[in-house]
């Protein structure tokens, strides 16, 4: 009899842990089903098709960073500013070259001669450092400058 007693109280004690347990994952579904009405199958299916549509959120967005990478290089990055005198007196250094270069050192050298009367500006195309037009020692100070930078 106190073996029969034994095994009631075993088995009562398990059916209220079980019951709990059941309480517990109902209350989960109830939360999940508030989210979105439906059957269980149906709930799932919505979760599965938000998921997948992140997914291809995602794959958007590291396809445009890539995208702006590669595009970085061809804006202005690096840009420098020399100021001389082209006469050699000891008047102010009124000339300057500028160099505007993107991310792989093309772009232009712009270059003004200041003098008492007149202002002259040049303009000459840089391709990674380097000019077809001969260069002043200026200009190739300015680009080394902002290659620097």
């Amino acid at each position: 009899m106190e073996v029969f007693l034994f095994i009631t109280v075993i088995l009562s004690a398990w059916c209220i842990y079980l019951t709990i347990q059941l309480r517990k994952t109902q209350q989960s579904f109830d939360a999940l089903a508030r989210v979105k009405s439906g059957s269980l199958s149906e709930v799932l299916r919505a979760l599965v098709k938000a998921q997948t549509g992140t997914k291809k959120e995602f794959e958007d967005i590291y396809k445009q960073i890539a995208r702006i990478d590669q595009e970085k290089t061809r804006h202005i990055q690096k840009v420098s500013l020399v100021r001389f005198n082209p006469f050699g007196k000891d008047d102010f250094e009124q000339s300057f070259v500028i160099a505007l270069l993107d991310g792989v050192g093309s772009g232009v050298v712009l270059t003004n001669i200041h003098t008492n009367d007149r202002s002259h500006t040049y303009t000459k195309t840089i391709v990674r450092g380097r000019s077809e037009i001969e260069l002043s020692t200026e200009e190739k100070k300015a680009i080394q400058l902002a290659m620097k930078v």
